[in-house]
């Protein structure tokens, strides 16, 4: 069997094979995560996630980004499994692109942990807007909680995407998971002591070696580029990016970004959960015409944060 890792690379290099990665015979029932793990449900999927050694920080921890990666690949797979593959959205000139995604880091994993993916379909709406969640865990317990939504557009070119109904026989692949309604959506922690932080970022071009099979930057490097100016801006203050721990994070999109672009990531604190982990609004905009790309909300733990963002 052969067995995909985050970003939709496979074992043995080369493209994304889309070889299904699920059995009938659940291969995580050897490692449960019970109270976590809603089990082997009716219309839900389940496969091993190899990590990449790319995706692993110098503390050999994986990046928050890395998860939205590993989770994007679980939905793909789950829709080959369910019997529609890429190229056959392709070929009927449809596609689901994400437009809302939470994910809730219960630790960070380590590089050689075996890693169990669970997925399954929440809800659809309107016959446009598909509900997904996934369970990231291994034996030393859960990972990661994480809620989608997906949009169905149809998609003729980069420049051609449109919100529209799923075809029935989509629909029909996708029915709602029976027995996991008790395992809700991913939240973030509330505020509880405000802060008002100053605005800081940066401005990058978009690669053209960044664009994904709709010909867009991949939604999981938005997050990327958020993190990357909460990490200029500690090191900026003579704090340790390398102390950065993800805690959780919400990004909602409007628009894409394309090759050429010039683009800024814009973050600033707004206050601090509880626990003390600083939570910071910010978005991406295109400099062009001030275009809101995304807009997100990212939760953070790391030494000396209220100092080191408010200065």
């Amino acid at each position: 069997r052969t067995a995909p890792v985050a970003g939709g690379q496979w074992r043995g290099g080369g493209a994304p094979r889309y070889t299904v990665a699920m059995t009938t015979s659940d291969p995580c029932n050897d490692e449960r995560c019970p109270g976590f793990d809603p089990g082997p449900v009716p219309n839900s999927q389940a496969f091993a996630v190899v990590i990449p050694r790319r995706a692993v920080d110098p503390r050999g921890m994986v990046r928050a980004a890395e998860v939205w990666r590993m989770a994007q690949e679980a939905a793909v797979q789950a829709m080959v499994e369910l019997g529609w593959s890429p190229e056959l959205l392709r070929d009927a000139q449809v596609a689901f692109v994400v437009s809302d995604m939470t994910v809730v880091h219960h630790r960070q994993a380590a590089y050689g942990e075996r890693i169990r993916a669970r997925t399954w379909v929440r809800d659809v709406r309107r016959a446009t807007l598909v509900g997904r969640a996934i369970r990231l865990w291994s034996s030393e317990g859960p990972i990661s909680t994480i809620t989608q939504r997906w949009a169905h557009v149809s998609w003729t070119g980069p420049d051609a995407l449109q919100v529209c109904a799923a075809s029935a026989e989509i629909l029909a692949a996708m029915p709602p998971a029976v027995g996991a309604k008790a395992f809700g959506p991913a939240a973030l922690p509330a505020v509880v002591r405000p802060v008002a932080g100053p605005q800081f970022g940066f401005r990058f071009e978009v690669w053209h070696t960044w664009m994904d099979p709709i010909g867009h930057v991949n939604h999981p490097s938005y997050l990327d580029f958020l993190d990357e100016a909460l990490c200029r801006q500690v090191a900026k203050h003579g704090g340790d990016p390398q102390q950065i721990d993800a805690v959780a994070e919400r990004l909602r999109f409007r628009q894409a970004a394309t090759a050429g672009q010039c683009l800024a990531a814009e973050l600033r604190c707004v206050g601090l959960t509880d626990a003390g982990d600083a939570v910071l609004e910010g978005r991406v905009v295109r400099v062009d015409d001030g275009a809101e790309l995304i807009r997100a909300t990212l939760v953070r733990s790391f030494p000396d944060a209220a100092a080191l963002l408010t200065r």
